[in-house]
């Protein structure tokens, strides 16, 4: 069990390990960052909503107790009227204020129905309670008292009296009532005037707490990013310069940047790696090259050593007949001149072979450069797209960017419309207008904040192209030089077929050579012979002189080729010598 959970944590730990922020790729950290500003927008709009909605609560609450107000006023004005038309009738008596009193009457109580319905305090239904029943109390002596005993003695003092009474207690209750209106309305002004400062307060805490994160996120994420492409600029800048001693980046994420810096180590070592194999296989060039000259310098003092060898056997060929009698010394000599000519030849022959062997040797280290200087090239070609995939990754940051201006557009727009639903509000709403002005201000805030965003993008897309141009350069110089080793292989071509032509003109020589060995035998056993031995020496040495010039010649331009190998070994050696290893 011990075994289980320990492994289980370990592969946990893992997991946790490989989602970190740097193997996330750029454009996702840059989306991050923007998905957290858009995230404190949302929460910021959303707390000013609320703070609106309060806001206009509190303003309806307002209104509701202005109109309330307003309502007992009226109705403390129909009731003087219909006191006042109670009056008329008790002064003359006429129908027509009877009429005017039951109108009074039923507009008091249609308002008084009204006012109920607002009421919704336990003081305010008490005092509208008590002024509703005098009210009921003044209509009921009117009806039930004033009218039957109209003309009666005392009559006119004593129900004046009575309601002028009941009108004096009827607006009294109506004028605590209004008062306790007024008080609710002044403590709803200030609860208006209190959400209207929150809602200012939240709102420049919110878009401040938005904008400083923001500005802070996307510094961190572009410092970061700048900072790690710069080591990336900085290694290619070294590599460009021919500089393979600087060390390899470390950069551990698996993002673009840590791709790039992969591949950036992977191309400086397999760089250093082909110009150390380079290098190598130009001192050794160089080395076969002078061992080829000199044996071609060999080759030509024997070749030319057989030619002068060949005019004195012809000349003793030529005066053989009239020196006969020194015939058996000078085929003694002549003998001696043969076995050591033979002797000569075979040493030719081994150098010829020899520098054949080097020769095909360095053609092989020639066909492996080749091979080299080829995985450098598709090395250097994929950095190259690498870093122009980099470049539009970094061209997507736009993008975003415009993202983050449409968003301070929408804010601009949610300010105006602030602006406009406090100037409805009057003179209530002055406060909320301020937070709009404020809230437009923010959103112009961030606007410039896109703007200097989008400087950074276009920073960071110059040094990408920086890169690229300098890449190419590399891939032009790779280019440059896989020429030139083709060429040094197409002459190390020719230079074998010349060797080994040579070879065969050696073996050709060294066959004379035998030929003559075997019929200065024949002329030693027998001088009665010599003359048909004479005339197949004579052949012999022309023949043996024709191959001496072939050989020459054949040295010549073996020697001439030799020297050209080692100016094109010197050319690739100059190279190779432009990189430090």
């Amino acid at each position: 069990m011990r075994k289980i959970s320990l492994n289980t944590f370990k592969n946990k730990r893992e997991r946790h390990k490989k989602f970190t922020v740097r193997n996330l790729s750029i454009g996702w950290k840059y989306g991050v960052g923007l998905l957290v500003i858009f995230l404190l927008l949302c929460a910021s709009t959303v707390l000013i909503a609320r703070s609106m909605m309060a806001t206009e609560n509190a303003v309806e609450t307002l209104e509701r107790d202005g109109n309330r107000a307003v309502l007992v006023t009226e109705l403390e004005s129909q009731i003087r009227a219909k006191t006042n038309v109670a009056f008329s009738y008790i002064q003359f008596g006429s129908e027509v204020d009877i009429n005017n009193y039951e109108e009074r009457m039923e507009e008091v109580n249609l308002l008084l129905d009204q006012l109920r319905e607002q009421l919704h305090t336990e003081p305010q239904e008490s005092l509208f309670a008590e002024g509703q029943r005098f009210n009921e109390d003044m209509d009921q002596i009117f009806f039930d008292e004033v009218i039957p005993r109209y003309g009666t003695s005392g009559h006119r003092e004593l129900y004046s009296s009575q309601l002028n009474t009941l009108t004096s207690r009827t607006t009294s209750f109506l004028g605590s009532l209004r008062e306790l209106i007024n008080e609710e309305r002044q403590i709803a002004v200030e609860h208006a005037n209190e959400s209207t400062a929150f809602a200012f307060i939240m709102l420049i805490t919110s878009m401040l707490f938005t904008l400083i994160t923001g500005v802070i996120l996307v510094l961190f994420i572009s410092q970061r990013v700048s900072y790690n492409l710069k080591k990336v600029v900085v290694l290619s800048d070294h590599i460009a310069n021919g500089n393979l001693t600087v060390d390899s980046l470390t950069y551990k994420g698996k993002d673009e940047i840590g791709k790039l810096s992969s591949s950036i180590n992977v191309m400086k070592q397999q760089l250093l790696t082909m110009i150390q194999q380079i290098s190598q296989s130009t001192s050794s060039v160089s080395t076969q090259s002078e061992q080829l000259s000199h044996s071609a310098h060999q080759v030509k003092s024997g070749a030319k050593q057989i030619a002068t060898t060949m005019e004195e056997l012809a000349k003793g060929t030529e005066s053989q007949a009239s020196y006969s009698s020194e015939l058996a010394t000078s085929m003694k000599a002549f003998a001696a001149e043969i076995t050591e000519m033979s002797e000569k030849g075979q040493s030719i022959t081994q150098s010829t072979e020899r520098v054949l062997t080097e020769t095909s040797e360095g053609q092989e280290y020639m066909n492996q450069s080749v091979d080299q200087i080829g995985n450098i090239d598709t090395i250097v070609k994929k950095a190259v797209e690498k870093v122009k995939g980099l470049d539009k990754q970094s061209k997507l940051v736009t993008n975003l960017v415009a993202v983050i201006k449409d968003i301070a557009g929408q804010t601009n727009l949610l300010a105006l419309n602030a602006a406009i639903e406090a100037a409805r509000a009057g003179e209530s709403g002055k406060g909320f207008a301020v937070v709009a002005d404020e809230v437009r201000k923010l959103a112009e805030q961030v606007d410039e904040s896109v703007g200097d965003i989008t400087k950074i993008v276009k920073t960071i897309q110059g040094e990408t192209g920086a890169v690229v141009h300098t890449l190419e350069l590399c891939y032009e110089e790779v280019l440059t030089g896989t020429e030139k080793i083709e060429s040094t292989g197409t002459k190390f071509e020719y230079i074998e077929e010349a060797v080994k032509n040579m070879t065969d003109n050696v073996n050709s020589v060294m066959s004379g050579l035998n030929k003559i060995a075997e019929e200065s035998e024949q002329m030693n056993h027998s001088v009665q012979e010599i003359a048909a031995i004479s005339e197949q020496s004579a052949a012999g040495v022309e023949e043996t002189t024709a191959s001496a010039e072939e050989a020459f010649v054949a040295m010549e331009d073996m020697s001439t080729r030799s020297n050209l190998l080692n100016k094109t070994s010197e050319s690739l050696s100059e190279v190779v010598q432009q990189f430090n290893i």
